[in-house]
């Protein structure tokens, strides 16, 4: 029988993290300070930019453009 009471878990140190993953402090300690990175940033800006220049684009042109232009996405992503 499964009850519900909240287990808490006992909190373990980056010392013992990193042992058991194999990797060093401080490749973890700089991944922790490092700011994401958006890989779709220059996509959406260069959709952006298209949109503007042709407003009356859909997302069919635009993915079009988008490999004319040497960028070839999938309308989903558009």
């Amino acid at each position: 029988m499964i009850s519900d009471a909240r287990v808490a878990h006992p909190r373990v140190s980056v010392r013992r993290w990193c042992e058991w993953h194999a990797v060093s402090r401080s490749w973890y300690l700089g991944r922790q300070a490092r700011t994401p990175v958006d890989p779709d940033l220059g996509l959406a800006k260069e959709i952006e930019a298209i949109a503007l220049k042709w407003s009356g684009y859909g997302y069919r042109r635009v993915t079009h453009e988008l490999a004319r232009r040497g960028r070839p996405t999938h309308h989903k992503r558009v």
